[in-house]
């Protein structure tokens, strides 16, 4: 796409797109009629242009360009739904998700997944906010949760290998207490945190509620999902509790008290 050998171009038509929701929202800006101001709003979501930009900078991979974009959809998603065709950019989304991975754009990444999988909440099965959340949570099951599982058992393994004696033969054989270490199940929270720090550790936990909340009506009205995400989401969220960090773990806390009660009677009626 030719806006990717234009960075700067780039970067400040999402600077100018990251600016505009909260513009759009703020009494003290003056649009002059009511109707301006909808107009603007819906041009935001239903142009494929603003598609077009976002899926360009998270493409490029440009750090810089990456946490705009996250800003730009976590900004729209604001307004009530993600720009229109985003559930058709997989190559896009998959930037995103790989995002998480990295400490300088890993915050970003969970606040802009995190609004587009609440800005799915309450779909229709079949319809395009459905197509747009059912690629989100892919992702999080075929990009992030292997690479975490990957980047834990690697960790696990250096440290066995630091702390034992002869140093050439833990190379050759299996750490003792290592397959132990890697049955056991990962809080994925905590591997985030370690790796990016307690806000990205917090907006990580932030995005799995999310996430969560937003499959859960649908699957427990019967809507099929990839095999085990929904064990592997509730699972995440259960550990999340034990985290070092009450932000965090208040974060987790909030998903079961007042998500996923409130959603599971709702089903039962």
């Amino acid at each position: 796409m030719r806006l990717q050998q234009e960075p700067l171009v780039l970067a400040a038509l999402l600077q100018v797109l990251a600016a505009l929701p909260e513009t759009l929202q703020s009494r003290q800006v003056l649009w002059y009629t009511f109707d301006r101001r909808e107009a603007v709003k819906s041009g935001l979501l239903t142009s494929n242009s603003t598609t077009l930009v976002v899926a360009a900078a998270l493409c490029s991979q440009n750090p810089h360009l990456i946490m705009l974009s996250c800003d730009v959809l976590a900004g729209l998603c604001e307004l009530g739904s993600a720009p229109i065709g985003l559930e058709v950019q997989t190559g896009a989304l998959q930037v995103m998700a790989g995002a998480l991975m990295s400490s300088v754009t890993c915050q970003k990444a969970a606040d802009a997944l995190a609004a587009l999988a609440a800005s799915c909440k309450g779909c229709i099965v079949a319809g395009v906010k459905w197509q747009l959340l059912q690629l989100v949570a892919q992702q999080l099951q075929q990009t992030v949760f292997p690479a975490l599982t990957a980047q834990h058992e690697s960790t696990v393994t250096r440290r066995v290998s630091y702390t034992s004696t002869g140093s050439s033969t833990s190379q050759l054989t299996t750490p003792p207490g290592a397959a132990a270490a890697t049955s056991e199940p990962i809080a994925f929270v905590q591997v985030v945190g370690s790796q990016s720090g307690v806000n990205a550790e917090a907006a990580f936990a932030k995005m799995l509620g999310a996430v969560s909340s937003a499959l859960l009506t649908p699957v427990l009205q019967g809507a099929e999902v990839p095999s085990d995400l929904m064990d592997s989401l509730l699972q995440q969220l259960l550990l999340g509790i034990g985290s070092e960090d009450d932000n965090v773990a208040m974060v987790c806390v909030h998903f079961w008290q007042e998500e996923y009660g409130a959603q599971v009677q709702v089903g039962q009626c």
